[in-house]
């Protein structure tokens, strides 16, 4: 009695499957399956600068930018296809209740794909730029790499990168506003490629 007329379809792996909110990257595992692989949130510090030596040179004329750091070199989630595909899973509203969210995000629309600038043991990406003439709240243009969605049901959208990945360290940062502007100290990292 109460048993469910329906029997929902429960492989972890098929992304018509129901899953716990997250980003997850859809990619081939070690047998040659594609699988799913959850990319937990990182947190980064906001607090490295660079650029004040140029800037005071300059009377404030050259940009001082503020850099998101994140420990390690690289991700632990990684993977070998150039032409990976993420998945974005929001819980549905309940009862036309606001939906439950990861982030406090309904949509992969609030989030930049960047490409982080690699050290020998961080990876950095900029997150707000700023000159005598003012300040600009934004990633570097040159490390966004940009991607396109599809809703595929309610609460749940198919990320693909606008052009193949290079090999190197990557994240979803959650902007907010304008495209780009740094929101939370929170990110979420892969990696293309070996970690050698």
């Amino acid at each position: 009695p109460g048993a469910p007329n329906e029997v929902k379809n429960s492989d972890s792996n098929d992304p018509a499957s129901p899953h716990d909110p997250g980003i997850y990257m859809y990619t081939k595992g070690r047998g040659g399956a594609q699988q799913f692989v959850l990319l937990e949130p990182t947190v980064y510090s906001q607090g490295k600068t660079g650029g004040f030596l140029a800037s005071a040179m300059t009377y404030g004329i050259a940009k001082t930018k503020m850099k998101a750091v994140v420990g390690g070199a690289h991700a632990s989630v990684r993977s070998s296809d150039s032409a990976v595909v993420f998945y974005f899973y929001f819980e549905e509203s309940q009862g036309g209740e606001h939906p439950k969210t990861f982030g406090g995000s309904i949509t992969p629309n609030e989030y930049t794909l960047l490409k982080f600038d690699e050290k020998k043991n961080s990876r950095e990406t900029v997150t707000m730029e700023m000159n005598a003439m003012g300040s600009s709240s934004g990633t570097d243009e040159n490390a966004n790499t940009g991607f396109t969605y599809t809703k595929v049901k309610d609460g749940v959208y198919k990320v693909v990168s606008s052009a193949q990945l290079a090999p190197g360290e990557y994240c979803f940062l959650k902007s907010t506003g304008q495209a780009g502007t740094a929101a939370a100290n929170r990110l979420y990292a892969f990696g293309i490629g070996s970690s050698e």
